[in-house]
């Protein structure tokens, strides 16, 4: 909870326009996020 907390801080801190940009991309976001091997 609390990153989410800490990311929603630094949303709010960006300029219409970004936040705009970032909420029209929506899930293509993830793609950018690097994640671990799912296989175990």
């Amino acid at each position: 909870m609390g990153t989410l907390t800490g990311w929603f801080d630094d949303v709010r801190k960006l300029p219409k326009g970004t936040l705009v940009s970032l909420m029209k991309l929506g899930g293509k976001v993830a793609r950018f996020i690097p994640t671990r091997n799912q296989r175990d």
